[in-house]
Protein backbone atom coordinates (compact mmCIF):
# COMPACT_ATOMS: atom_id res chain seq x y z
CA UNK A 1 0.00 0.00 0.00
CA UNK A 2 1.23 3.62 -0.57
CA UNK A 3 2.24 5.80 2.28
CA UNK A 4 0.48 8.93 3.30
CA UNK A 5 2.74 11.13 1.06
CA UNK A 6 2.23 8.97 -2.34
CA UNK A 7 -1.92 9.69 -2.33
CA UNK A 8 -3.01 11.75 -4.05
CA UNK A 9 -6.49 12.94 -5.66
CA UNK A 10 -7.53 12.03 -9.31
CA UNK A 11 -11.00 10.87 -10.48
CA UNK A 12 -11.21 8.33 -13.19
CA UNK A 13 -7.51 7.58 -14.94
CA UNK A 14 -7.52 5.28 -17.73
CA UNK A 15 -4.04 4.47 -18.23
CA UNK A 16 -3.17 2.12 -20.74
CA UNK A 17 -4.26 -1.25 -19.35
CA UNK A 18 -4.28 0.37 -16.46
CA UNK A 19 -7.79 1.71 -14.22
CA UNK A 20 -7.98 4.25 -10.93
CA UNK A 21 -10.87 4.37 -8.20
CA UNK A 22 -11.93 6.74 -6.35
CA UNK A 23 -12.36 4.75 -3.04
CA UNK A 24 -13.72 7.31 -0.35
CA UNK A 25 -16.43 8.55 -2.80
CA UNK A 26 -17.85 5.32 -3.43
CA UNK A 27 -20.39 6.01 -0.33
CA UNK A 28 -22.39 8.96 -2.11
CA UNK A 29 -22.73 6.44 -4.95
CA UNK A 30 -25.30 4.01 -3.61
CA UNK A 31 -25.44 1.24 -1.43
CA UNK A 32 -25.28 -1.77 -3.79
CA UNK A 33 -23.26 -0.37 -5.71
CA UNK A 34 -20.65 0.41 -2.53
CA UNK A 35 -20.90 -3.47 -1.62
CA UNK A 36 -20.17 -4.33 -5.34
CA UNK A 37 -16.92 -2.27 -5.24
CA UNK A 38 -16.01 -3.60 -1.91
CA UNK A 39 -15.86 -6.71 -3.33
CA UNK A 40 -14.56 -5.33 -6.39
CA UNK A 41 -11.36 -3.66 -4.27
CA UNK A 42 -10.52 -6.70 -1.99
CA UNK A 43 -10.29 -9.16 -5.23
CA UNK A 44 -8.01 -6.52 -6.72
CA UNK A 45 -5.54 -6.41 -3.94
CA UNK A 46 -5.38 -10.21 -2.98
CA UNK A 47 -4.45 -10.74 -6.24
CA UNK A 48 -2.59 -7.93 -8.24
CA UNK A 49 0.28 -5.20 -7.29
CA UNK A 50 -1.11 -1.48 -7.07
CA UNK A 51 0.71 1.33 -8.08
CA UNK A 52 -0.40 4.87 -6.90
CA UNK A 53 -1.35 7.04 -9.45
CA UNK A 54 -0.04 10.61 -8.87
CA UNK A 55 -1.58 14.24 -9.57
CA UNK A 56 -1.16 17.63 -7.98
CA UNK A 57 -3.43 17.52 -5.60
CA UNK A 58 -2.75 15.69 -2.03
CA UNK A 59 -5.38 13.96 -0.11
CA UNK A 60 -6.37 11.93 3.08
CA UNK A 61 -4.80 8.45 2.32
CA UNK A 62 -8.64 6.74 2.41
CA UNK A 63 -8.81 8.78 -0.81
CA UNK A 64 -6.12 7.37 -2.77
CA UNK A 65 -6.49 6.45 -6.00
CA UNK A 66 -5.06 2.96 -6.28
CA UNK A 67 -3.92 1.18 -10.00
CA UNK A 68 -3.09 -2.19 -10.80
CA UNK A 69 -1.25 -3.72 -13.91
CA UNK A 70 -3.45 -6.65 -14.84
CA UNK A 71 -7.39 -6.32 -14.11
CA UNK A 72 -9.06 -9.23 -13.81
CA UNK A 73 -11.52 -10.63 -16.84
CA UNK A 74 -14.18 -11.36 -14.44
CA UNK A 75 -14.34 -7.77 -12.86
CA UNK A 76 -13.60 -6.03 -15.72
CA UNK A 77 -17.80 -4.77 -16.31
CA UNK A 78 -17.23 -3.24 -12.63
CA UNK A 79 -15.16 -0.33 -14.80
CA UNK A 80 -17.94 1.13 -16.53
CA UNK A 81 -20.20 1.31 -13.52
CA UNK A 82 -17.43 3.25 -11.16
CA UNK A 83 -16.73 5.49 -14.50
CA UNK A 84 -20.43 6.32 -14.39
CA UNK A 85 -21.08 7.10 -10.68
CA UNK A 86 -17.91 9.49 -10.86
CA UNK A 87 -19.32 11.28 -13.71
CA UNK A 88 -22.20 11.64 -11.64
CA UNK A 89 -20.41 12.60 -8.23
CA UNK A 90 -19.06 15.51 -10.24
CA UNK A 91 -22.56 16.83 -11.55
CA UNK A 92 -23.59 16.75 -7.80
CA UNK A 93 -20.56 18.32 -6.22
CA UNK A 94 -20.92 21.07 -9.42
CA UNK A 95 -24.88 21.47 -8.44
CA UNK A 96 -24.12 21.31 -4.86
CA UNK A 97 -21.44 23.94 -5.23
CA UNK A 98 -24.07 26.67 -7.48
CA UNK A 99 -26.96 26.03 -4.75
CA UNK A 100 -24.13 27.20 -1.89
CA UNK A 101 -22.65 29.85 -3.84
CA UNK A 102 -26.54 31.56 -4.69
CA UNK A 103 -28.50 30.38 -2.31
CA UNK A 104 -29.49 33.71 -1.17
CA UNK A 105 -30.52 34.86 -4.82
CA UNK A 106 -32.36 30.94 -5.06
CA UNK A 107 -34.53 32.28 -1.99
CA UNK A 108 -35.46 35.58 -3.25
CA UNK A 109 -36.45 34.14 -6.47
CA UNK A 110 -38.81 31.57 -4.32
CA UNK A 111 -40.39 34.51 -2.35
CA UNK A 112 -41.28 36.35 -5.42
CA UNK A 113 -42.66 33.46 -6.75
CA UNK A 114 -44.46 32.60 -4.17
CA UNK A 115 -45.74 36.47 -3.63
CA UNK A 116 -46.52 37.13 -7.02
CA UNK A 117 -48.89 33.68 -7.24
CA UNK A 118 -50.46 34.57 -4.52
CA UNK A 119 -51.15 38.07 -4.92
CA UNK A 120 -52.54 37.45 -8.76
CA UNK A 121 -54.45 34.50 -7.40
CA UNK A 122 -56.18 36.24 -4.61
CA UNK A 123 -57.21 39.12 -6.66
CA UNK A 124 -58.56 36.65 -9.28
CA UNK A 125 -60.87 35.21 -6.83
CA UNK A 126 -62.14 38.42 -5.49
CA UNK A 127 -62.56 39.77 -8.90
CA UNK A 128 -65.66 39.24 -10.88
CA UNK A 129 -65.37 40.94 -14.73
CA UNK A 130 -68.30 42.54 -16.61
CA UNK A 131 -68.59 40.05 -20.14
CA UNK A 132 -65.22 39.16 -20.05
CA UNK A 133 -65.19 38.25 -23.91
CA UNK A 134 -65.63 41.79 -25.24
CA UNK A 135 -64.11 44.27 -27.55
CA UNK A 136 -60.21 43.08 -28.00
CA UNK A 137 -60.59 40.03 -26.28
CA UNK A 138 -63.29 38.56 -28.23
CA UNK A 139 -61.32 39.83 -31.13
CA UNK A 140 -58.56 36.95 -29.66
CA UNK A 141 -60.90 34.11 -28.67
CA UNK A 142 -62.87 34.32 -32.03
CA UNK A 143 -59.57 34.20 -33.81
CA UNK A 144 -58.09 31.06 -32.03
CA UNK A 145 -61.78 29.38 -32.08
CA UNK A 146 -61.23 30.02 -35.90
CA UNK A 147 -57.65 28.62 -35.69
CA UNK A 148 -58.77 25.83 -33.68
CA UNK A 149 -61.74 24.41 -35.66
CA UNK A 150 -61.51 25.49 -39.07
CA UNK A 151 -56.99 26.17 -39.26
CA UNK A 152 -58.13 30.01 -40.43
CA UNK A 153 -57.19 33.24 -39.09
CA UNK A 154 -59.93 35.56 -38.63
CA UNK A 155 -61.72 37.91 -35.89
CA UNK A 156 -65.35 37.32 -37.19
CA UNK A 157 -67.60 34.84 -35.01
CA UNK A 158 -66.86 31.36 -35.45
CA UNK A 159 -69.45 29.39 -37.16
CA UNK A 160 -70.18 26.24 -39.41
CA UNK A 161 -67.87 27.25 -42.36
CA UNK A 162 -64.26 28.70 -42.60
CA UNK A 163 -64.31 32.19 -42.46
CA UNK A 164 -62.16 34.58 -44.88
CA UNK A 165 -58.56 34.89 -43.14
CA UNK A 166 -56.76 38.01 -42.39
CA UNK A 167 -53.50 38.96 -41.75
CA UNK A 168 -52.74 42.11 -40.72
CA UNK A 169 -53.53 41.68 -37.05
CA UNK A 170 -50.05 39.99 -34.93
CA UNK A 171 -51.45 36.17 -34.42
CA UNK A 172 -49.17 35.70 -31.22
CA UNK A 173 -51.77 35.83 -28.37
CA UNK A 174 -55.04 33.81 -30.62
CA UNK A 175 -52.00 31.03 -30.98
CA UNK A 176 -51.46 31.20 -27.16
CA UNK A 177 -55.27 30.78 -26.65
CA UNK A 178 -55.59 28.14 -29.18
CA UNK A 179 -54.88 24.92 -27.32
CA UNK A 180 -58.05 26.64 -24.49
CA UNK A 181 -60.58 26.67 -26.83
CA UNK A 182 -62.95 23.00 -26.69
CA UNK A 183 -65.87 21.84 -28.84
CA UNK A 184 -69.31 21.45 -26.43
CA UNK A 185 -72.73 19.80 -27.18
CA UNK A 186 -74.03 23.36 -28.08
CA UNK A 187 -70.94 24.98 -29.88
CA UNK A 188 -67.66 25.79 -28.46
CA UNK A 189 -66.35 27.66 -25.49
CA UNK A 190 -62.46 28.47 -24.15
CA UNK A 191 -61.51 27.16 -20.64
CA UNK A 192 -61.08 31.24 -19.28
CA UNK A 193 -59.70 30.05 -15.71
CA UNK A 194 -57.28 27.30 -17.31
CA UNK A 195 -56.20 30.84 -19.23
CA UNK A 196 -55.55 33.03 -15.96
CA UNK A 197 -53.82 30.23 -14.10
CA UNK A 198 -50.99 30.06 -16.93
CA UNK A 199 -50.83 34.04 -17.14
CA UNK A 200 -50.40 33.87 -13.60
CA UNK A 201 -47.39 31.41 -13.60
CA UNK A 202 -45.94 33.59 -16.62
CA UNK A 203 -46.07 36.77 -14.25
CA UNK A 204 -44.34 35.11 -11.67
CA UNK A 205 -42.13 34.28 -14.00
CA UNK A 206 -41.75 38.05 -14.80
CA UNK A 207 -40.96 38.81 -11.72
CA UNK A 208 -38.35 36.32 -11.54
CA UNK A 209 -36.56 37.55 -14.74
CA UNK A 210 -37.22 41.47 -13.16
CA UNK A 211 -34.83 40.29 -10.32
CA UNK A 212 -32.24 38.48 -12.17
CA UNK A 213 -31.90 41.40 -14.91
CA UNK A 214 -31.71 43.83 -11.79
CA UNK A 215 -29.34 41.52 -10.36
CA UNK A 216 -27.03 41.37 -13.22
CA UNK A 217 -26.18 45.18 -12.00
CA UNK A 218 -27.41 45.47 -8.95
CA UNK A 219 -26.59 43.81 -5.44
CA UNK A 220 -29.13 41.60 -3.88
CA UNK A 221 -31.48 43.63 -1.88
CA UNK A 222 -32.11 46.60 -4.89
CA UNK A 223 -33.05 43.88 -7.22
CA UNK A 224 -35.24 42.33 -4.70
CA UNK A 225 -36.90 45.40 -4.57
CA UNK A 226 -37.42 45.46 -8.27
CA UNK A 227 -38.64 42.20 -8.46
CA UNK A 228 -41.46 43.02 -5.16
CA UNK A 229 -42.37 46.45 -7.00
CA UNK A 230 -42.95 44.07 -9.99
CA UNK A 231 -45.09 41.73 -8.17
CA UNK A 232 -46.87 44.82 -6.75
CA UNK A 233 -47.69 46.75 -9.66
CA UNK A 234 -51.86 46.82 -9.71
CA UNK A 235 -51.61 47.00 -13.69
CA UNK A 236 -49.66 43.83 -14.09
CA UNK A 237 -52.02 42.17 -11.52
CA UNK A 238 -55.22 43.30 -13.37
CA UNK A 239 -54.03 42.10 -16.59
CA UNK A 240 -53.57 38.41 -15.24
CA UNK A 241 -57.43 38.10 -15.05
CA UNK A 242 -58.09 39.57 -18.46
CA UNK A 243 -57.73 37.87 -21.67
CA UNK A 244 -55.49 40.51 -23.51
CA UNK A 245 -51.74 40.32 -24.72
CA UNK A 246 -50.28 42.07 -22.10
CA UNK A 247 -49.30 38.91 -19.61
CA UNK A 248 -47.63 36.89 -22.59
CA UNK A 249 -46.10 39.69 -24.27
CA UNK A 250 -44.43 41.14 -21.07
CA UNK A 251 -42.84 37.15 -20.58
CA UNK A 252 -41.81 36.89 -24.25
CA UNK A 253 -39.83 40.74 -23.72
CA UNK A 254 -38.37 40.20 -20.31
CA UNK A 255 -36.99 36.50 -21.50
CA UNK A 256 -35.59 37.90 -24.57
CA UNK A 257 -34.46 40.80 -22.85
CA UNK A 258 -32.52 39.11 -20.15
CA UNK A 259 -31.25 36.48 -22.55
CA UNK A 260 -29.47 39.05 -24.87
CA UNK A 261 -28.13 40.98 -21.47
CA UNK A 262 -26.47 37.24 -20.86
CA UNK A 263 -25.01 37.39 -24.63
CA UNK A 264 -23.74 41.13 -24.03
CA UNK A 265 -21.85 39.86 -20.60
CA UNK A 266 -20.89 36.51 -22.23
CA UNK A 267 -20.23 36.79 -25.71
CA UNK A 268 -22.38 33.97 -27.22
CA UNK A 269 -24.15 33.54 -30.56
CA UNK A 270 -26.47 30.76 -29.39
CA UNK A 271 -27.42 32.96 -26.89
CA UNK A 272 -27.79 35.96 -28.95
CA UNK A 273 -30.34 33.69 -31.25
CA UNK A 274 -32.15 33.19 -28.29
CA UNK A 275 -32.54 36.49 -27.20
CA UNK A 276 -33.52 37.71 -30.75
CA UNK A 277 -35.73 34.79 -31.13
CA UNK A 278 -37.69 35.19 -28.36
CA UNK A 279 -37.91 39.26 -28.96
CA UNK A 280 -39.38 38.33 -32.26
CA UNK A 281 -41.95 36.46 -30.99
CA UNK A 282 -43.41 38.94 -28.36
CA UNK A 283 -43.23 41.04 -32.24
CA UNK A 284 -45.51 38.39 -33.10
CA UNK A 285 -48.26 39.02 -29.63
CA UNK A 286 -47.97 42.71 -30.18
CA UNK A 287 -46.14 44.62 -32.79
CA UNK A 288 -45.23 47.60 -30.96
CA UNK A 289 -42.08 44.90 -30.05
CA UNK A 290 -41.50 45.18 -33.63
CA UNK A 291 -38.38 47.03 -33.80
CA UNK A 292 -36.67 46.10 -30.12
CA UNK A 293 -34.01 43.74 -31.96
CA UNK A 294 -32.66 47.33 -34.13
CA UNK A 295 -32.83 49.44 -31.05
CA UNK A 296 -30.28 46.56 -29.26
CA UNK A 297 -28.18 45.80 -32.15
CA UNK A 298 -25.84 48.73 -31.17
CA UNK A 299 -25.30 47.46 -27.65
CA UNK A 300 -23.49 44.84 -28.90
CA UNK A 301 -21.12 47.55 -30.31
CA UNK A 302 -19.65 48.36 -27.02
CA UNK A 303 -17.85 45.96 -24.69
CA UNK A 304 -19.40 43.16 -22.22
CA UNK A 305 -17.78 42.18 -19.42
CA UNK A 306 -15.80 40.15 -21.15
CA UNK A 307 -14.80 42.23 -23.55
CA UNK A 308 -15.41 39.50 -26.29
CA UNK A 309 -18.18 41.77 -28.44
CA UNK A 310 -14.26 43.83 -29.55
CA UNK A 311 -13.19 41.28 -31.49
CA UNK A 312 -14.53 42.12 -35.50
CA UNK A 313 -14.82 37.83 -35.49
CA UNK A 314 -17.28 37.97 -32.79
CA UNK A 315 -18.70 40.90 -34.02
CA UNK A 316 -19.28 39.35 -37.67
CA UNK A 317 -20.98 36.10 -35.30
CA UNK A 318 -23.53 38.30 -33.74
CA UNK A 319 -24.54 40.03 -36.71
CA UNK A 320 -25.48 36.63 -38.01
CA UNK A 321 -26.77 35.71 -34.86
CA UNK A 322 -28.75 38.57 -35.09
CA UNK A 323 -30.16 38.28 -38.55
CA UNK A 324 -30.75 34.42 -37.69
CA UNK A 325 -33.00 35.07 -35.06
CA UNK A 326 -35.15 37.86 -36.97
CA UNK A 327 -35.20 35.21 -39.97
CA UNK A 328 -36.43 32.50 -38.04
CA UNK A 329 -39.80 34.38 -36.36
CA UNK A 330 -39.96 35.64 -39.75
CA UNK A 331 -40.28 32.02 -41.74
CA UNK A 332 -42.76 31.19 -38.91
CA UNK A 333 -44.94 34.12 -39.14
CA UNK A 334 -45.08 33.33 -43.39
CA UNK A 335 -45.37 29.67 -42.89
CA UNK A 336 -48.98 30.73 -40.33
CA UNK A 337 -49.83 32.82 -42.95
CA UNK A 338 -49.35 30.78 -45.72
CA UNK A 339 -51.08 27.78 -44.36
CA UNK A 340 -53.60 30.22 -42.76
CA UNK A 341 -54.71 32.04 -45.97
CA UNK A 342 -54.81 28.29 -47.70
CA UNK A 343 -57.03 26.55 -44.90
CA UNK A 344 -59.50 28.85 -45.27
CA UNK A 345 -59.46 29.64 -49.66
CA UNK A 346 -59.10 33.35 -49.50
CA UNK A 347 -57.37 35.81 -48.17
CA UNK A 348 -59.12 39.33 -47.03
CA UNK A 349 -57.97 43.14 -48.60
CA UNK A 350 -55.81 44.18 -45.60
CA UNK A 351 -57.50 47.58 -44.78
CA UNK A 352 -55.93 50.76 -46.20
CA UNK A 353 -55.45 52.18 -42.42
CA UNK A 354 -53.39 49.32 -41.70
CA UNK A 355 -51.36 48.83 -44.31
CA UNK A 356 -50.64 52.19 -45.43
CA UNK A 357 -46.99 53.13 -44.60
CA UNK A 358 -47.19 56.93 -43.24
CA UNK A 359 -44.13 59.10 -44.07
CA UNK A 360 -42.33 60.35 -40.90
CA UNK A 361 -43.23 63.83 -41.22
CA UNK A 362 -46.42 62.75 -41.21
CA UNK A 363 -46.23 61.18 -37.72
CA UNK A 364 -44.24 63.95 -36.54
CA UNK A 365 -47.05 66.61 -37.36
CA UNK A 366 -49.52 63.96 -36.04
CA UNK A 367 -47.46 63.63 -32.91
CA UNK A 368 -46.67 67.29 -32.45
CA UNK A 369 -50.50 68.14 -32.49
CA UNK A 370 -52.23 67.92 -28.62
CA UNK A 371 -55.36 66.04 -28.74
CA UNK A 372 -58.49 68.37 -28.71
CA UNK A 373 -58.88 67.43 -25.09
CA UNK A 374 -56.11 68.90 -24.15
CA UNK A 375 -56.08 71.66 -25.53
CA UNK A 376 -59.54 72.43 -24.27
CA UNK A 377 -57.71 72.56 -20.33
CA UNK A 378 -58.87 69.20 -18.85
CA UNK A 379 -55.21 68.27 -18.33
CA UNK A 380 -54.29 64.46 -18.42
CA UNK A 381 -57.67 63.06 -17.34
CA UNK A 382 -59.28 61.99 -20.25
CA UNK A 383 -62.81 63.41 -20.54
CA UNK A 384 -65.41 60.81 -20.73
CA UNK A 385 -65.04 56.64 -20.84
CA UNK A 386 -65.09 55.19 -24.07
CA UNK A 387 -64.79 58.85 -25.51
CA UNK A 388 -64.82 58.00 -29.56
CA UNK A 389 -62.84 61.57 -30.05
CA UNK A 390 -60.29 61.32 -27.53
CA UNK A 391 -57.94 60.43 -30.04
CA UNK A 392 -58.56 63.69 -31.96
CA UNK A 393 -55.95 66.57 -32.88
CA UNK A 394 -56.57 70.38 -32.26
CA UNK A 395 -57.22 71.66 -35.83
CA UNK A 396 -55.37 75.18 -34.15
CA UNK A 397 -52.01 75.76 -34.92
CA UNK A 398 -49.13 77.03 -32.66
CA UNK A 399 -49.80 80.10 -32.93
CA UNK A 400 -53.18 79.83 -31.36
CA UNK A 401 -52.27 77.31 -28.81
CA UNK A 402 -48.43 77.88 -28.12
CA UNK A 403 -48.81 76.93 -24.50
CA UNK A 404 -50.53 73.66 -24.88
CA UNK A 405 -48.34 72.74 -28.08
CA UNK A 406 -45.48 73.47 -25.31
CA UNK A 407 -47.07 71.97 -22.53
CA UNK A 408 -47.66 68.97 -24.94
CA UNK A 409 -44.32 68.19 -26.71
CA UNK A 410 -42.22 68.57 -23.47
CA UNK A 411 -43.83 66.80 -20.85
CA UNK A 412 -47.59 65.98 -21.79
CA UNK A 413 -46.88 63.26 -23.63
CA UNK A 414 -44.91 61.67 -21.10
CA UNK A 415 -47.52 61.91 -18.44
CA UNK A 416 -50.18 60.58 -20.42
CA UNK A 417 -48.21 57.35 -21.52
CA UNK A 418 -47.49 56.72 -17.94
CA UNK A 419 -50.90 58.08 -16.71
CA UNK A 420 -51.57 55.86 -13.48
CA UNK A 421 -55.39 55.24 -14.49
CA UNK A 422 -56.30 53.61 -17.73
CA UNK A 423 -58.71 54.88 -20.30
CA UNK A 424 -62.18 54.02 -20.91
CA UNK A 425 -62.91 51.77 -16.98
CA UNK A 426 -61.31 53.91 -15.23
CA UNK A 427 -58.39 53.62 -12.45
CA UNK A 428 -56.13 50.34 -13.26
CA UNK A 429 -59.32 48.27 -14.99
CA UNK A 430 -59.52 47.62 -18.52
CA UNK A 431 -63.22 46.39 -18.98
CA UNK A 432 -66.13 47.16 -16.45
CA UNK A 433 -66.11 45.65 -13.17
CA UNK A 434 -68.78 43.52 -10.91
CA UNK A 435 -66.62 43.38 -7.99
CA UNK A 436 -63.15 44.62 -8.11
CA UNK A 437 -60.31 42.96 -6.13
CA UNK A 438 -58.52 45.86 -4.98
CA UNK A 439 -62.08 46.81 -3.31
CA UNK A 440 -62.91 43.49 -1.70
CA UNK A 441 -59.45 42.27 -0.36
CA UNK A 442 -57.73 44.71 2.45
CA UNK A 443 -54.10 43.50 1.28
CA UNK A 444 -55.02 44.08 -2.40
CA UNK A 445 -56.13 47.57 -1.31
CA UNK A 446 -53.03 48.41 0.93
CA UNK A 447 -51.47 47.69 -2.13
CA UNK A 448 -53.19 49.12 -4.60
CA UNK A 449 -52.94 52.88 -2.30
CA UNK A 450 -49.51 52.05 -1.92
CA UNK A 451 -48.72 51.59 -5.77
CA UNK A 452 -50.96 54.92 -6.58
CA UNK A 453 -48.71 57.40 -4.35
CA UNK A 454 -45.07 55.65 -5.52
CA UNK A 455 -46.47 55.90 -8.82
CA UNK A 456 -44.91 59.12 -10.25
CA UNK A 457 -42.37 59.16 -7.40
CA UNK A 458 -40.72 55.80 -9.20
CA UNK A 459 -41.12 57.10 -12.99
CA UNK A 460 -39.13 59.96 -11.61
CA UNK A 461 -36.54 58.15 -9.75
CA UNK A 462 -36.56 55.53 -13.12
CA UNK A 463 -36.08 58.84 -15.82
CA UNK A 464 -33.34 60.17 -13.63
CA UNK A 465 -31.47 56.64 -13.55
CA UNK A 466 -31.44 56.56 -17.25
CA UNK A 467 -29.60 60.12 -16.99
CA UNK A 468 -27.53 59.04 -14.16
CA UNK A 469 -26.41 56.15 -16.35
CA UNK A 470 -25.80 57.98 -19.17
CA UNK A 471 -23.85 60.53 -17.71
CA UNK A 472 -21.28 57.95 -15.71
CA UNK A 473 -20.74 56.41 -19.10
CA UNK A 474 -19.42 59.83 -20.66
CA UNK A 475 -16.49 59.33 -17.63
CA UNK A 476 -13.54 59.12 -18.89
CA UNK A 477 -12.61 55.19 -18.64
CA UNK A 478 -16.28 54.47 -18.82
CA UNK A 479 -18.53 53.55 -15.58
CA UNK A 480 -17.64 50.18 -13.80
CA UNK A 481 -18.54 47.27 -14.99
CA UNK A 482 -21.79 46.33 -12.71
CA UNK A 483 -22.83 49.88 -13.98
CA UNK A 484 -22.81 48.45 -17.82
CA UNK A 485 -25.42 45.55 -16.96
CA UNK A 486 -27.99 48.54 -16.53
CA UNK A 487 -28.32 49.23 -20.00
CA UNK A 488 -30.39 46.34 -21.45
CA UNK A 489 -33.03 47.65 -18.48
CA UNK A 490 -32.51 51.41 -19.19
CA UNK A 491 -33.01 50.86 -23.27
CA UNK A 492 -36.02 48.75 -22.74
CA UNK A 493 -37.39 51.58 -20.69
CA UNK A 494 -36.53 54.51 -23.31
CA UNK A 495 -37.45 52.01 -25.86
CA UNK A 496 -41.20 52.35 -24.94
CA UNK A 497 -41.39 56.06 -24.02
CA UNK A 498 -39.80 56.53 -27.49
CA UNK A 499 -42.36 54.53 -29.58
CA UNK A 500 -45.00 55.25 -27.76
CA UNK A 501 -45.01 59.26 -27.72
CA UNK A 502 -44.91 58.82 -31.36
CA UNK A 503 -47.29 55.92 -32.44
CA UNK A 504 -50.08 55.79 -28.99
CA UNK A 505 -50.07 57.28 -26.22
CA UNK A 506 -52.38 55.07 -24.38
CA UNK A 507 -51.13 54.22 -20.72
CA UNK A 508 -52.71 50.63 -21.50
CA UNK A 509 -49.51 50.07 -23.78
CA UNK A 510 -46.99 51.45 -21.21
CA UNK A 511 -47.66 49.13 -18.74
CA UNK A 512 -45.93 45.90 -20.13
CA UNK A 513 -42.29 48.98 -19.85
CA UNK A 514 -43.52 48.81 -15.50
CA UNK A 515 -40.43 46.00 -14.87
CA UNK A 516 -37.99 48.21 -16.60
CA UNK A 517 -38.62 51.51 -15.29
CA UNK A 518 -38.52 49.35 -11.47
CA UNK A 519 -35.09 48.44 -12.12
CA UNK A 520 -33.88 51.59 -13.14
CA UNK A 521 -36.03 53.40 -10.34
CA UNK A 522 -33.82 50.89 -8.10
CA UNK A 523 -30.51 51.78 -9.70
CA UNK A 524 -31.38 55.57 -9.29
CA UNK A 525 -32.33 54.69 -5.59
CA UNK A 526 -28.83 52.33 -5.12
CA UNK A 527 -26.46 55.12 -6.58
CA UNK A 528 -28.42 58.10 -4.19
CA UNK A 529 -28.20 55.55 -1.00
CA UNK A 530 -24.10 55.42 -1.93
CA UNK A 531 -23.61 59.27 -2.28
CA UNK A 532 -25.08 59.83 0.65
CA UNK A 533 -23.30 57.24 2.74
CA UNK A 534 -19.73 58.55 0.86
CA UNK A 535 -20.95 62.23 1.79
CA UNK A 536 -21.41 61.01 5.47
CA UNK A 537 -17.77 59.46 4.84
CA UNK A 538 -16.06 62.65 4.04
CA UNK A 539 -18.08 65.19 6.43
CA UNK A 540 -15.68 66.18 9.08
CA UNK A 541 -16.93 65.08 12.40
CA UNK A 542 -16.04 67.87 14.85
CA UNK A 543 -15.81 66.95 18.99
CA UNK A 544 -17.93 68.85 21.65
CA UNK A 545 -15.28 71.44 22.53
CA UNK A 546 -14.83 71.95 18.83
CA UNK A 547 -18.73 72.95 18.57
CA UNK A 548 -18.46 75.04 21.25
CA UNK A 549 -15.80 76.89 20.06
Amino acid sequence: MPKRSECYSQAWIPHGTSYGVLVGELELLGRGFVWRAAIVLVARALTMRFTPIRSSRAVHPGRAVLAHTAPLPILSLMDEDIMVGTQRLGAAVTIATFLRRHRFDLVCVLVLFVFCGSLRAIYQSESVTDTPIRADAGSYVFAAANLRFHGAYSTDRPGPEAPVSRTDIAPGYPLFLTPFVEQTDTGWTIRINHVRRVQILMDCLVAVLTFALARLALPLGWALLAGGLTCMSPHLIVFSDYLLTESLFTFLMMAGVWVLALAWRRPGAWLLFAGIFLLGLAAEVRLVALAVPLFFAPLFLFRGEAGGWTDRRVRVLAVTALVAGVLAVQMLHATFERVAVTNSGALREVPVEHSQVKSPLEYLDVTIRPPKWYVEGKSHVFPLNRDPEWRDRTTSGFAAEPHAYLRWNLYGRLIAIWNFDNVFAGDVYIYPMVRKGFEENVVLGAIHSLMRFLHWPLFGLALAGVVLLVAQSRRRGGPRMEMWGLWPSALGFVYFLAVLTVLAWLPRYSIPARPFSYIMAAACLAALVKWLRKDRKLTPQHGPSEARG
